[in-house]
């Protein structure tokens, strides 16, 4: 079978060499002799050096294009038959719709052989989709007697069940009579799509309101095919009107559109400088010790200096591009910050280059210095912005209005209840395990350890909970208490991502392993449906950290340098400088009510 390749995690402006391209598709088992087969066939390279570098714009689009051999377009009412080799419309116009990843996934038996086909479509395509054809909940079963010339008897549907489903099914379905076993497959059938409208509803990770919304449409004018369990809460908490879906699909095509603004001169580079940087970017692991997301930050501020200089060689900097490099950057709308960190990394790689081999002569020294801000600049670079915080009583009232109905609104609720005890990073959060939360005779504590977690700087460190209400503290607890319960390992996340599996026995008695939460995107949103279902106004979670120090700032110094030490800072002037800022109400309530004579 003909294996696809995800072209998300590629970085366009950005030279791979073969170990990492095998890296990066290490769940495809890639070989390198596969990449090689892939220059052999007209991917081009870098140059003709070793180790072979290929520019990641030609990969990504040799990949696209490798991905996109096997597909056939098919008109909109026709779905592609993988049986017949050709496009076919669905048997009697039944068709069956499942939402997907933000997209509708249709289903519908061949017209020919009756094989299951699979079709995906917008989500704005829904209304035409009602029009063309009829939406059922489940598929006729074929009558199989009289079977199509184009069937293939050895292949087999996939199915949506547990392993231990599907063994009970069979042993049952061998002592059955035909009739019978008509009967059950119907009945089958129908427990596949009570289960997965009830998994929907009870462990969709993100997105939820969404995802209800489009069940609720979709199902308005089918009442008795919806799951008697979750009928009620569809027709309580949603709306069936179609201007509110309209507005649904509006804010989910606004989330699909790219938030980066596009490249610039994409699909251009300098050979030498890709070399160049290639050997730069191993540097900056090997001897600076930089983490892979900060060298391709550094890599991209560098790709600012080749697309002013029209991708000139390196060598042939000067001081009037310096000048001029640096006014280039200052007419764009750029950040103080960005602007100086820019400047910064180009002078550093100038300054590198300058001590290679053979490059000494080429480059001079006093012209590279030119590259520096004004005084004025870096001080406005490293000027802190101050950062609004919620205080303890909107967080516990946010925690006390959410809801606990299933099993994702509780870990929701339990994660926003650990945070305001704990004030973590938002990295931290995500990738916590449940030994990490453990209690000695001073209370409870979270060990924050680089081994199990992702931390800042991989700094080992003793996150204590901080006492607030009972009942923010008890919603942890009976959250790790569930997961105990299903017998989920302590190696396994404390805030899991939440799928059809969870929890489920396999054949072979044992349960699925949850999986953590792969994006910081996902509890940035958790907390910002829980702020706004409130009514309170949004902000990070990791203002979180925000509101610890300054609460911790008005007890007294030895609290704040316990929380410093619980925030992970190596010193308290850090806590200070970023996190200790009052507002400008309350600095004024101090200075008002200070007797100054």
């Amino acid at each position: 079978m003909r294996r696809v390749y995800p072209i998300k995690g590629i970085k366009p402006c950005y030279s791979y060499d073969l170990q990492d391209i095998c890296k990066l598709y290490s769940k495809h088992q890639l070989h390198p002799q596969t990449i090689r087969g892939w220059i052999k066939d007209g991917l081009p390279t870098v140059d003709d050096q070793i180790p072979t570098l290929i520019y990641g714009y030609n990969l990504k689009t040799r990949l696209l294009a490798h991905n996109c051999a096997n597909k056939r377009a098919t008109s909109f009412e026709k779905i592609f038959c993988l049986a017949c080799k050709q496009e076919s419309f669905p048997y009697k116009k039944q068709i069956k719709i499942a939402h997907q990843n933000n997209c509708l996934q249709v289903s519908g038996r061949c017209g020919e052989c009756k094989t299951l086909m699979h079709k995906g479509y917008k989500l704005e395509d829904l209304p035409k989709l009602r029009s063309t054809f009829n939406m059922v909940d489940v598929l006729e079963l074929c009558d199989s007697t009289n079977p199509s010339g184009k069937t293939h008897f050895d292949s087999h549907s996939k199915t949506y069940e547990s392993e231990l489903y599907q063994e009970n099914f069979f042993s049952i379905l061998d002592s059955c009579s035909s009739t019978d076993r008509a009967h059950f497959e119907h009945h089958r059938e129908q427990h596949i799509f009570e289960m997965k409208q009830l998994d929907l509803f009870s462990h969709c990770d993100s997105g939820s309101s969404t995802d209800r919304t489009h069940v609720a449409y979709q199902n308005a004018q089918k009442p008795g095919a919806i799951h008697p369990v979750i009928s009620s809460s569809i027709n309580s908490a949603l709306s069936t009107d179609k201007t509110h879906f309209e507005t649904k699909i509006k804010i989910l095509k606004k989330c699909e559109e790219p938030s980066e603004e596009p490249i610039e001169n994409i699909e251009r580079f300098n050979p030498f400088n890709e070399r160049m940087k290639y050997k730069y970017r191993i540097y900056l692991r090997r001897e600076k010790g930089y983490d892979d997301k900060t060298v391709i930050s550094v890599l991209k501020q560098i790709r600012q200096y080749e697309n002013f200089s029209d991708f000139i060689l390196f060598t042939e900097f000067n001081d009037i591009l310096a000048d001029q490099f640096i006014r280039f950057l200052e007419s764009k709308d750029l950040s103080a910050s960005y602007l100086n960190s820019c400047v910064r990394n180009v002078r550093e790689l100038l300054y590198w280059l300058q001590d290679q081999p053979g490059y000494k002569k080429k480059l001079s020294k006093k012209h590279i210095s030119y590259l520096k801000l004004t005084r004025k600049q870096r001080a406005a670079a490293k000027a802190v912005n101050y950062q609004e915080a919620h205080d303890y009583g909107t967080i516990i009232d946010t925690i006390r209005k959410m809801p606990s109905e299933n099993l994702t609104q509780r870990r929701n609720r339990a994660m926003i209840c650990l945070q305001a005890l704990s004030s973590l990073r938002s990295s931290e959060l995500r990738t916590i395990k449940i030994k990490n939360l453990k209690c000695d005779q001073e209370g409870y504590f979270i060990y924050v350890s680089p081994k199990d977690m992702e931390v800042k700087f991989s700094k080992t460190r003793q996150t204590d909970l901080i006492q607030l209400e009972d009942d923010v503290l008890v919603h942890v607890i009976e959250w790790r208490d569930f997961l105990l319960s299903q017998e989920f390992p302590e190696d396994a996340p404390l805030f899991p991502s939440i799928k059809s599996n969870f929890g489920k026995v396999t054949l072979f008695n044992t349960v699925h392993l949850p999986e953590m939460i792969r994006s910081s995107s996902t509890i940035a949103n958790i907390f910002k449906e829980a702020f706004h279902q409130a009514g309170h106004k949004y902000l990070r979670p990791h203002s979180f950290r925000h509101t610890y120090a300054r609460a911790a700032g008005e007890k007294s110094f030895d609290v704040l340098q316990a929380a410093s030490q619980s925030l992970g800072h190596d010193s308290i002037q850090t806590t200070i400088r970023s996190y200790g800022q009052i507002p400008v109400s309350e600095q004024r309530k101090r200075i008002a009510n200070t007797n100054w004579g």
